[in-house]
Order: C-alpha cells, then structure tokens, then sequence
C-alpha cells in the first residue's frame, strides 16, 4: 500500500490511523466536507500502550480535497479493507527450548570454571 502525497488529494479510496482525542477531533471535522464520504470508522487500541487509543478510517474522497493531516493518507485497494488488514505485526517469535546439558558436560564445565579459578589463585600467590 502507498501513501498519497499529492495535495489536494485526487479522487480516490484512502485510510488513515488517527491518535489522540485532538486530532480525532480535528479528523472528524475535515471528513463532514461534501467531498468526503467516510466509508468505515474501527477504533483502535494499541496493546502496547506506546499510542494513545484511536480511530482507523477508511474514507472516499469523490472531487480534489485539500488535505489537513494527520500524516499522510494511504490509498486503499477496495472497500472490503478492514482496520486488521493494515497493521503491521512482527512475526510471531519461536518459542525457547530450554535443555540441560547432559552430567559429563557440566562436569567439564565446571571441572574448567575450578581449574582456571585455581591457575588464576596459583598465579597470583606466586607473585607475591
């Protein structure tokens, strides 16, 4: 999906994520123009709690409009988007497995650990 940012907004089928009561405010607005047909309005939460709630909007501009923000809009591909359809998720990550190294290895390790803790202690005893 791309962003349109030519201004004014040529005809077309546009979202956006809009953030904060003031810019919601402001948004909701900019869409009761004659030329703008809001098509969907999904609120949104992020679960992170980085953003503050929102509103995601799938709007039709029908005649040249000069656009006000937030941002810039993304044109949209159909009126079948869906808020889900556009956010961005990392993959989900692969769980740990967690092992135990079987006794020998953990008796070498440790066996190692002691022997150059006791070359360290040797070392520094001799030098004094």
């Amino acid at each position: 999906m791309a962003l349109e940012r030519r201004n004014p907004l040529p005809p077309g089928l546009y979202w956006v994520d809009v953030h904060g009561d003031d810019k919601i405010h402001a948004f909701n607005k900019w869409v009761k123009q004659d030329s703008i047909r809001v098509r969907k309005v999904r609120a949104t939460e992020d679960p992170t709690g980085q953003w503050p709630s929102g509103n995601w909007y799938l709007f039709e501009v029908l005649a040249p409009t000069q656009w006000d923000g937030p941002g810039l809009p993304t044109i949209a591909e159909n009126l079948d988007l869906e808020a889900e359809d556009t956010v961005q998720r990392p993959a989900p990550e692969e769980p740990l497995e967690w092992s135990l190294p079987s006794p020998g290895k953990a008796l070498a390790v440790a066996g190692g650990v002691a022997l150059a803790a006791g070359i360290g202690y040797v070392l520094l005893t001799r030098r004094r």
